[in-house]
């Protein structure tokens, strides 16, 4: 379960690195967000051994779809880069026992007329189709809306990223378009579909695609670039 918006890492993690960051010391944040089993806070310094270690374990979930920061240095920079005002990262923690489950960012903020963000998470394989994600993208999205107030977020996903697109449908996030080449993933452009959703789908509870239109979606995307194209100019 990954959108591009981050980066990622290397497995090889001993049993008692596993064990280490398995172990969360207590923390005093208050949660942003609080649902029914996860909550959101904000990330800092102390989280840098729990995060390397999930991303680390979790390296055949995330690639070759999002590489997080899997190093101290990437870490340290990851949590200056929280400090700037166009970027907010969260994790999202288990309530049961604090664990993180995964991450989600809201990256190039913009405000003015826009008041729009990028979406990009991921999630620990340790947790992955266990529903913790759907629950905390549903508190991303109340915290995007709610308390950042802002009126759109666009989530960029690969066409085979057949997980993380499950993911924001449930989300409510609507197809808007295909764009071969789009970002840079793993050191190569990598095609992307963008999604999206706005404050008012979520009130009205609009946003989700239906099951006949987002197969033609896909079938489109297997056409290739130009092919569905010309398909979506024609229909």
């Amino acid at each position: 379960m990954i959108a591009s918006s981050d980066r990622a890492f290397p497995l090889g993690l001993g049993l008692a690195a596993l064990q280490t960051f398995r172990m969360p010391s207590r923390r005093k944040q208050s949660p942003l967000e609080r649902g029914e089993r996860v909550y959101l806070r904000r990330p800092t310094a102390a989280d840098a051994k729990e995060v390397i270690g999930t991303v680390r374990a979790s390296r055949d979930l995330h690639r070759s779809w999002v590489y997080p920061t899997d190093t101290r240095t990437a870490f340290d920079g990851y949590i200056r880069r929280n400090r700037e005002s166009d970027f907010v990262g969260l994790l999202i923690c288990r309530r049961s026992d604090d664990r993180i489950i995964g991450m989600a960012n809201l990256s190039q903020i913009f405000r003015g007329n826009l008041q729009g963000a990028y979406l990009g998470f991921w999630a620990s394989s340790e947790f992955a189709g266990q529903g913790y994600m759907t629950e905390g993208l549903q508190l991303v999205l109340h915290f995007a809306f709610k308390r950042l107030r802002l009126h759109r977020l666009e989530a960029n996903v690969q066409p085979e990223n057949k997980k993380s697109k499950a993911l924001i449908r449930r989300s409510g996030f609507r197809y808007e378009g295909f764009s071969p080449r789009y970002l840079k993933v793993g050191g190569k452009w990598r095609d992307h579909e963008r999604w999206a959703i706005v404050a008012e789908e979520v009130k009205s509870g609009m946003g989700k695609a239906g099951p006949d239109h987002l197969d033609e979606l896909d079938a489109g995307n297997r056409l290739g670039p130009r092919q569905a194209r010309t398909r979506r100019v024609e229909g």
